[in-house]
């Protein structure tokens, strides 16, 4: 064995020359079998027993590994499969455990050859300038590719539908029958003939698919003996499919890499291996053991990131059936929820992921569910879930955390090492932690929330580029775009998706016109209100489905193809309005029935499909039309099977009547085998059914009730996997529950029904007509204008995970996750213009800050004051009316700096009494004080000297001294809202001998930052200002009156120093609150006042008065009709 594997690695194995073929006798001789096939084939064949001595065993593993990765001499086909299955056997079977672990990686190294050698060829196409598409004429014209084996003629097409509808029991030996099924399937290929490049890639999907079909046989116990033959060769098969997806990746995602197949002409290799990875993920994704369910996880997360576009349907039906209920179910581990959160974790860090998922699942019509919205709604669940946590506990988990203990029980990183000594007794098993899981599912949830807005804002910021380079849809268009974009995904744990572009299905590149999927978007939210209503009130919900024209026309055809294929239509809403009396209902009832197909289905079959698309009413005579009208269909479909109509029809009402005697938990006594025979005797035409017959009806009623499988389903997941009922199931658990973990069992119940449903749902897809193509067609993101409807569904559900965590906690990492959320959501809410999205959270950050109460202030307050103040200097032009909440805040920080400078907070009222108190009960609440100044007095000390750090007191100044930088629109909603904040600091302390006046001087001081702007500008802010100045100059209050006039002096002496053009009246306007003053202000200081600033100008700035002296002409004109007192 050693010198034939020797042999084998210098490539020794050369076949001869053929001879020549004599022309003359007209003798083809027949074709040799390669010398290097040949051998490979002896040492399979020769060594079939397990006590093979260890030292031979080791020499095989090496003989055949270098036979399958000789560069030179390559092996294929079958023997390439026998040569894999050889040492497939060996690592799981060997009694040598040293030989097992070489056998792995043996094994491992033949796979990864395998997909190599595609590589190469991808790379090679590459470089001949054939990167768009590759000489398929050549692969698909060539020399003979393969010849079919008699015994391939009667194989069935390779589908999983044909894997799935075998029974379990013939599928009892994972090795002998898998791998024995794969030889008969095999295409056999003569080497001498075909295309090495042909060869080379349907050994890829014989390998794949192999590996695939050896993962799906079910463990018979839970799965924790890791040293069990059954964990280990699962273990080991789904490791080795991981490692070809992340690793040749390429090879599914080449667009032009096709298996030649007699029966089913040129198929594309990701589409020819896609139905046995749908199957493998269906039998594995549940599973209780750990490695198996982490395995399977990580191969979704490679389907989803790299093949969404050819696993569309798929992976929502993966979603749907079994990891969003994992992570709803109460039975299902701590650890699962937790591994599937990381998974989604990953894709909310994935910008174009997110988008793609909103466009081909939440905007259409035939997705069984919006999955970027059950993804918001589950983390926004999981973040606000209240979880109790003692100090010690957070601290534990802070520790856990900082250790970065590892969420994975099994390591994908490495090689396959499942040797029995390499590997522990027990799989994970939910260890007893030292502070609650669900803290760390909350955790995780936040933080993916997080990353769900910082991902929509980098698609929003980096996506602009990319978008303006290119307006077309073709493929390589978008691959550029792709790649573009991709690059620039941030925090990602994985190779963004971006990465390697998503390919389409057929080719072609779909345009995601942003107005398109906005307008489906719409009519999808439509239809769900509109089925809400039929679910409600049928009558009228029809109405509303045909006048909004998701039914096309009344005609009864039409409305039974809606009723039986729409997706969240109510059963027993159906069921009840099909069994109505009048005709219109009774026609449609008959074309519904009539579009169900009971060919070659046994009665018991044919009644189960039948009660699927409708719940039974409970009134008799609506039974009685939908039995007549299921017999007659039944008898036309299966003519013969019975005498007449009525044999069914009977037979129908009594398997209706079995089934609930014998599964009502109000019933003790149940129908016995002797009475249903009894009940059944001459209705076949007064003929006896077979008694054999009317046994196996009832075995299986016992066995398996009929029930509508979307309730089962439901009711199996919320209740754990115990379905209620019998009191002998009730007793029976009861009894069984010492020693035993019924949580644990419940869900292995559930997994199993999970699967069973799963593998279902893909039988329909694959036999569906168009199953493939149909409704398929996946959208690539490209434009930015996504993410506004987006953030325009999720931001309210994010505001609620963000707030809830904020005000129950202190600790920094969830202060921190909730601040940055905030942040990013005005971020987004400012750049497309979600006013009230914008309004919400830039509200709810103030109120964060907790000014209004200085004593209850906490340092997560200041973090809500910090972020506030940059996220007002870094999105000042498109705060508009949040500027109001912005500068309220900084007028209470301001005042709090004042308090804890040492001045008395009842001389410094809190500019939000202004919002409750009217101006005449001001004094009352100057005199007596409001609750919150008398708690203002005392304050925690740390926050005290943050809030005074010279850190904040810059920001402060640079919301004023920046506002030069702002747009003509952003700083007229800047000095809205200042005017307004000064107007209530004024209202809140007018009447006390110190009124505020912060926000009026700040006022002022913005006028001077802002004197360089155009006159357009300053006309518009004048208008805000003039007018304030005017109630500042009528103000009762001689105080504020003395500053606002001296304020316009000093003013109006710099605006004198601007040029005025003649016929302009700038200088006219902005004299104008002193005419105002004049004849509004009642106090003679106040008038003397106007008179002696106007005085000081004109000696001051005369030279420069233009319009301005017919302005100040009006003052002293106002001011001769005053009388004065002498």
């Amino acid at each position: 064995m050693d010198c034939i594997g020797k042999l084998f690695t210098y490539a020794y194995f050369q076949d001869p020359e053929p001879p020549e073929v004599d022309s003359e006798s007209g003798i083809t001789p027949p074709p040799t079998i390669p010398l290097v096939d040949r051998v490979a084939a002896s040492i399979c064949e020769t060594f079939k027993t397990e006590d093979i001595d260890a030292r031979v065993e080791l020499q095989i593993i090496k003989a055949l590994l270098a036979a399958v990765i000789n560069d030179k001499l390559f092996v294929h086909g079958k023997i390439l499969l026998n040569s894999i299955r050889k040492i497939y056997f060996i690592s799981v079977r060997s009694l040598s455990q040293a030989n097992q672990g070489v056998a792995q990686a043996a094994l491992t190294q033949m796979v990864d050859k395998v997909f190599e050698r595609v590589k190469k060829f991808i790379n090679l196409s590459t470089r001949s300038n054939k990167s768009s598409s590759l000489d398929v004429s050549s692969l698909r014209n060539g020399s003979v590719a393969s010849t079919t084996s008699a015994g391939e003629e009667s194989t069935p097409e390779l589908t999983l539908r044909s894997m799935t509808q075998k029974t379990t029991s013939q599928r009892h030996s994972i090795e002998d029958d898998r791998i024995a099924k794969d030889e008969s399937l095999e295409l056999n290929v003569d080497d001498a003939g075909a295309d090495s490049n042909d060869l080379m890639i349907k050994d890829a999907f014989l390998v794949f698919r192999t590996m695939c079909m050896l993962t799906e046989k079910p463990l018979e116990d839970d799965g924790t003996n890791l040293k069990s033959q059954a964990v280990r060769t699962k273990l080991l098969t789904l490791h080795l499919v991981h490692t070809i997806l992340k690793t040749h990746m390429s090879v599914f995602t080449c667009n032009n890499l096709y298996i030649k197949s007699s029966n089913k002409g040129d198929e594309k290799f990701v589409i020819a291996i896609k139905d046995y990875v749908c199957s493998m993920l269906a039998r594995n994704a549940a599973s209780i053991s750990s490695p198996v369910f982490e395995i399977s996880a990580e191969i979704l997360w490679l389907i989803w990131s790299n093949l969404r576009s050819q696993f569309k349907k798929e992976i929502s039906v993966f979603l749907v059936e079994i990891y969003f209920p994992i992570l709803e179910m109460k039975t299902s581990t701590v650890h699962q929820k937790q591994y599937f959160l990381s998974i989604l974790q990953r894709v909310c860090n994935d910008p174009r992921a997110l988008v793609e998922i909103y466009l081909n699942y939440d905007c259409d019509r035939n997705a069984p569910v919006n999955v970027f919205e059950h993804i918001i709604d589950v983390l926004v669940k999981m973040a606000v879930t209240p979880v109790h946590m003692t100090q010690m506990q957070l601290q534990n988990y802070y520790e856990a955390k900082t250790k970065h203990q590892v969420l994975a029980t099994y390591n994908l990183s490495l090689p396959p090492a499942l040797a029995i000594a390499s590997l522990a007794g027990q799989s994970h098993v939910e260890a007893s932690a030292q502070y609650p899981m669900e803290y760390s599912l909350k955790m995780v949830a936040l933080d993916s929330l997080v990353a769900v807005l910082r991902s929509l804002l980098t698609w929003s910021q980096r996506g602009i580029a990319a978008a303006l380079t290119t307006n077309s849809t073709s493929h390589d268009a978008l691959s550029e775009l792709n790649g573009a974009v991709g690059d620039s995904n941030v925090d990602l744990d994985e190779t963004p998706s971006g990465a390697a572009t998503p390919n389409l299905s057929n080719g072609k590149g779909f345009s995601d016109d942003p107005s398109q999927f906005e307008s489906l978007k719409h009519r999808k939210a439509a239809l769900s209100g509109a089925v809400r209503e039929f679910n409600f009130k049928p009558k009228r919900g029809l109405e509303r489905l045909i006048r909004e024209g998701f039914i096309s026309s009344k005609e009864p055809i039409e409305v039974a193809k809606f009723l039986l294929n729409t997706e969240g239509l109510d059963k027993a809403t159906i069921g009840d309005f099909l069994g109505d009396d009048d005709p219109y209902h009774i026609s449609i009832m008959h074309e519904f029935v009539d579009l169900m197909d009971f060919k070659g289905l046994s009665f018991v079959d044919a009644l189960r499909r039948f009660l699927q698309g409708f719940r039974l009413p409970g009134e008799a005579q609506k039974i009685d039309r939908y039995m007549l009208k299921f017999a007659e269909r039944y008898i036309s479909d299966n003519p013969g099977v019975f005498s007449n109509a009525d044999t069914p029809y009977i037979l129908a009402y009594s398997v209706i009547m079995l089934n609930t005697d014998l599964h009502s938990p109000e019933i003790k006594q149940r129908m016995t085998t002797e009475e249903f025979i009894r009940n059944n005797r001459g209705i076949n035409d007064s003929a006896n059914l077979p008694d054999e017959f009317l046994l196996n009806i009832y075995h299986e009623i016992q066995t398996n009730e009929i029930k509508l499988l979307s309730e089962q389903h439901a009711a199996l997941l919320s209740s754990g996997g115990t379905q209620g009922g019998s009191f002998a199931a009730n007793f029976g658990l009861t009894l069984a529950a010492v020693g035993r973990d019924l949580q644990r069992e419940a869900y292995m119940q559930a997994s199993k029904e999970m699967s069973s449903k799963t593998e279902q749902l893909f039988k329909r897809l694959i036999s569906s007509e168009d199953g493939r193509n149909k409704d398929n067609e996946f959208y690539i993101a490209s434009h930015i204008e996504h993410v506004k409807p987006m953030f325009e569904f999720a931001w309210m559900s994010c505001l609620a995970g963000l707030s809830g965590p904020f005000q129950e906690s202190e600790e920094a990492d969830v202060v921190r996750l909730c601040m940055e959320g905030l942040r990013l959501a005005i971020r987004i809410a400012c750049l497309f213009d979600v006013e009230l999205a914008r309004i919400s959270f830039v509200s709810a950050l103030a109120n964060f800050t907790n000014l209004q109460s200085l004593s209850e202030m906490k340092l997560k307050n200041v973090e809500a004051v910090k972020v506030l103040l940059t996220t007002a200097l870094s999105e000042g032009n498109m705060l508009k009316s949040s500027w109001k909440d912005v500068l309220t805040c900084i007028s209470q920080l301001e005042r709090f700096q004042l308090i804890a400078s040492g001045i008395e907070a009842k001389s410094i009222p809190d500019v939000t009494n202004a919002r409750f108190a009217s101006r005449e009960s001001v004094d009352r609440v100057r005199s007596f004080g409001s609750p919150a100044n008398f708690r203002a007095a005392v304050f925690n000390p740390e926050v005290g000297r943050e809030l005074q750090s010279s850190t904040i007191e810059v920001d402060m100044d640079k919301i004023f001294t920046q506002s030069s930088q702002l747009s003509g629109d952003g700083i007229v909603e800047f000095v809205k809202a200042l005017t307004a904040v000064s107007s209530e600091e004024i209202q809140s302390s007018g009447n006390s001998d110190h009124p505020r006046m912060f926000s009026l001087q700040k006022m002022v001081d913005v006028s001077y930052y802002n004197m360089e702007r155009i006159r357009v500008e300053w006309s518009q802010l004048w208008v805000i200002m003039g007018d304030q100045f005017n109630k500042m100059g009528s103000h009762e209050n001689a105080n504020v009156v003395s500053f606002a006039l001296d304020s316009l002096r000093q003013l109006s002496l710099r605006f004198f120093d601007l040029e005025e053009l003649s016929h302009f009246k700038f200088q006219k306007d902005f004299l104008k609150p002193f005419e105002y003053t004049m004849v509004h202000n009642n106090d003679k200081a106040a008038k003397e006042l106007v008179l002696e600033c106007l005085q000081q100008m004109i000696l001051a700035k005369s030279d420069r008065i233009k319009s301005g002296w017919s302005a100040m002409f009006g003052v002293f004109s106002k001011a001769s009709n005053v009388e004065y007192g002498m």
